[in-house]
């Protein structure tokens, strides 16, 4: 099974325009350097697509978008996109003037609906295996038999092939007790 790179690296801000004076958005263009080939292909047939700000802007009250109607120009192995930027928290004030040139923005992410997941292995194998490293306390960890799970509120059978540390997977945080001090 081929897993295709759907998110960009962090893109960044090449160019601030001037400031609205009336709605105070703050227009700008958006650097997505050495993007996968997958992704630029999926930009350039039309595939849906979205941009996520940065958390750290968005927890302060700064909201970055994507200008609308505007679509995404890719060159070589980068994409470049019109964006917005707009300070939605009056305590920060001049908080858009401190923006520059090369202040990491957000990503972008394609959403092809030929990609979505349709089965619960699917779902386990994404959350168990891509990205993890294999060793040996992995491979002795599967079990054998099979078991049954919750996945978002309905039983699911799982085969050994299936799934390794399901529980610290799912469950990452330690279970608490109500009533207990841990």
């Amino acid at each position: 099974m081929q897993i295709f790179q759907i998110i960009s690296p962090d893109g960044y801000v090449t160019d601030l325009f001037e400031q609205d004076e009336d709605t105070g958005i703050l227009s700008a263009r958006f650097h997505f350097p050495l993007v996968s080939d997958y992704m630029r292909a999926a930009i350039r047939e039309g595939k849906p697509y979205l941009f996520t700000g940065r958390s750290g802007n968005a927890q302060i009250g700064i909201k970055t978008d994507l200008a609308e109607g505007v679509k995404p120009v890719v060159e070589a192995s980068d994409i470049y996109v019109e964006g917005r930027l707009q300070n939605l928290n009056p305590l920060l004030g001049n908080a858009l003037d401190l923006f520059k040139k090369g202040d990491e923005i957000g990503r972008l992410a394609v959403m092809d609906p030929e990609l979505r997941i349709k089965d619960v292995r699917h779902y386990l194998h994404k959350r168990l295996f891509v990205g993890k490293k294999s060793a040996r306390d992995f491979i002795k960890d599967l079990r054998s038999g099979r078991r049954s799970i919750r996945i978002p509120g309905r039983p699911v059978t799982i085969f050994p092939w299936n799934w390794s540390r399901i529980n610290t997977v799912l469950n990452p945080m330690p279970s608490r007790r109500p009533g207990s001090t841990q």
